[in-house]
């Protein structure tokens, strides 16, 4: 019996079937955050970007910011893009704030 070893593969499909992969989910998450009125503006700046290119995905963004408070909106139809989506808003709300905290020790 001849050893399978590792290297590189020349052509690999890891999709599953459409069949296996759709589902009667919606998930709808709501991220709401309280700052102070500059920090809240300045993490919604740096967020609308990214809200704009989520609807080519699997996944649909709604920001709102009104006065010291944020609303992030996630509606998606598969767990998988929903996780993934929430926690890429949460690392860059994470590094909007980091920034802040940053630039205010100045």
């Amino acid at each position: 019996m001849k050893q399978v070893g590792y290297g590189a593969a020349q052509s690999v499909d890891t999709r599953l079937p459409e069949e296996h992969t759709t589902s009667n989910f919606h998930i709808k998450a709501t991220i709401s955050i309280t700052a102070s009125k500059e920090e809240a503006s300045a993490i919604y700046k740096a967020l609308l970007p990214d809200a704009g290119s989520e609807r080519r995905r699997r996944a649909a963004v709604k920001l709102e910011h009104e006065s010291d408070h944020l609303t992030i909106e996630v509606t998606t139809e598969d767990l998988s893009s929903a996780r993934a989506v929430i926690g890429s808003y949460l690392r860059l709300i994470r590094a909007a704030s980091s920034t802040i905290e940053k630039i205010k020790q100045k």
